[in-house]
């Protein structure tokens, strides 16, 4: 039993009542970005493939930050990266091809049943 008023608990800051696995997991993070500030070109590959994913540069940058636990690149780099494969891009998909001997031609189709357009009466080839 206790005499007198009750003291108040101390608060520890949150260095302090961080668990375990939450200090393994940030000092992980501090290490991943640590490697990455050494290897930005592996960093660069990473950026752009999440590019080509579909995300947004405010996508990969929260991505990163969650790996890292810091901000690694700024939105700027991010940019950098995605205009550059914009480019490649770009000028892969202009590139002059009538040099080039064909050896192969691949197509691609949609296969529609003609009973469920039974109305039609004439289609369109492209």
């Amino acid at each position: 039993m206790m005499k007198g008023r009750p003291r108040p608990m101390k608060k520890l800051p949150p260095s302090k009542r961080m668990s375990k696995a939450m200090r393994e997991l940030l000092e992980q993070g501090t290490e991943v970005a640590q490697f990455f500030k050494g290897h930005t070109d592996l960093l660069d590959k990473l950026v752009a493939e999440m590019y080509a994913r579909d995300l947004s540069t405010g996508d990969i940058e929260d991505t990163l930050v969650m790996l890292t636990w810091e901000k690694v690149l700024s939105n700027g780099s991010i940019s950098r990266v995605t205009e550059a494969l914009w480019r490649e891009y770009q000028a892969f998909s202009e590139r002059d091809l009538f040099q080039m001997k064909v050896e192969y031609l691949f197509l691609d189709a949609i296969y529609e049943s003609l009973r469920s357009y039974r109305d039609v009466k004439e289609a369109v080839l492209y």
